[in-house]
């Protein structure tokens, strides 16, 4: 009998090998990944989530903090500095609050703004990634800070910064945290708000910073009707005002020209309230300031320069007046209002959770000059 010929190794063996092979090199590259990931983590000062400021970041975005915070001093007609003096003086002049120096308050708007950036940019990457044209968008503001500053090279801008301690590597780095944070609420909540449509409960909540007000106008020239209702508001001659009454005034003595079926809606800051406000100042302060069941009167002026007199009724809110089709002029912007609140609400409350590590330095942050900063940064 012939002697047998060697075994050839079987397919399912060699499978397994192949099978082994790809999981060592998988475990190696998970290896590399998770040291990378260490080492960068490692680098961070300020970490949240998983992503982190490194130093050079934290160069570039301390100074892009203390650069807005001069930038709203000099809106308000204060002379920043970067001096020790101006920085160790009394801040009172800006905050209204005394026993604050403004290097304090330096220190503050920076570690909030860092904490806010940290936060939004989380929560934008949580939503989703950036899309090809995000991409697009960051490349262009830095070719377009290399084309205006340093005639399109990197080495010529890193040249210019190198001093302040970061260079275009680490601000891209930080442009790319910078613009996921800008674009978290819109990504969150869509462009108009309206993705927060469903949250029902914060809606019904948002809704109570609006001042439901039924009103009407008198010409000054009629002087019986303003002293009849003067007298009902006041509570004279056995006669009080109601609701019901003071829509019986309105019916009758109205001279606005003005349907407002469910009455009109004031929050400072609406679209709708600012453009009442500049025809009707006294109108809407008084507006805002009634409490609900209050009555009160403002002077105001009718069409024409007729001097009148409106009075007011706060009326307890309409549930869900924002949906109603007749009020759709005073809830124009509700949606987006009430999302950059719900917005800034998260950021807030998930701010608690960043990190400063022991090596943050506020005050050593603060100190750091602008030298030429203005020239070589990414506005947002």
């Amino acid at each position: 009998m012939d002697a047998k010929s060697p075994a050839k190794p079987k397919k399912r063996n060699v499978f397994l090998i192949i099978v082994c092979i790809l999981a060592i090199l998988a475990l190696l590259l998970g290896a590399v990944l998770l040291t990378v990931t260490l080492v960068r983590r490692s680098s961070y000062v300020v970490l949240y989530d998983a992503r982190g400021v490194d130093g050079k970041m934290l160069n570039y975005l301390a100074r892009y903090a203390k650069y807005s915070l001069f930038a709203s001093l000099t809106r308000a007609g204060i002379s920043p500095s970067d001096d020790g003096e101006f920085l160790s003086s009394d801040a009172s002049a800006y905050t209204g609050v005394p026993g604050k120096s403004y290097r304090e308050l330096l220190c503050e708007r920076t570690k909030e703004y860092l904490s806010s950036l940290l936060v939004a940019s989380s929560l934008f990457d949580r939503a989703g990634k950036l899309t090809g044209e995000d991409e697009k968008n960051i490349d262009r503001l830095l070719s377009d800070l290399l084309a205006n500053k340093a005639g399109g090279s990197e080495s010529e801008y890193n040249a210019a910064v190198r001093a302040m301690g970061f260079d275009l590597s680490a601000v891209r780095r930080a442009v790319t945290m910078q613009y996921k944070a800008s674009a978290a609420q819109a990504r969150l909540y869509g462009a108009d708000g309206s993705g927060i449509a469903a949250e029902t409960e914060f809606l019904a909540d948002f809704l109570t910073e609006y001042a439901h007000i039924e009103m009407f106008y008198v010409p000054a020239q009629e002087e019986e009707t303003i002293a009849k209702v003067r007298s009902a508001m006041a509570g004279e001659d056995g006669v009080l005002i109601s609701p019901m009454l003071f829509e019986n005034y309105r019916k009758s003595a109205d001279q606005s020209g003005v349907s407002a079926p469910d009455g009109f809606y004031f929050r400072a800051g609406t679209a709708y309230t600012n453009a009442y406000e500049k025809e009707h100042p006294a109108v809407v302060q008084t507006a805002l300031s009634l409490a609900v069941g209050e009555y009160g009167e403002a002077e105001a002026t009718l069409e024409g320069g007729v001097p009148a007199v409106c009075f007011l009724y706060r009326s307890p809110l309409t549930p869900a007046a924002y949906a109603r089709r007749e009020n759709e002029e005073y809830f124009g912007d509700f949606y987006a209002l009430a999302a950059a609140k719900r917005f800034s609400s998260l950021i807030a409350a998930l701010a608690e959770d960043v990190t400063f590590r022991s090596s943050y330095d506020p005050a050593a942050l603060a100190s750091l000059p602008l030298d030429v900063f203005y020239d070589y940064y990414v506005r947002f």
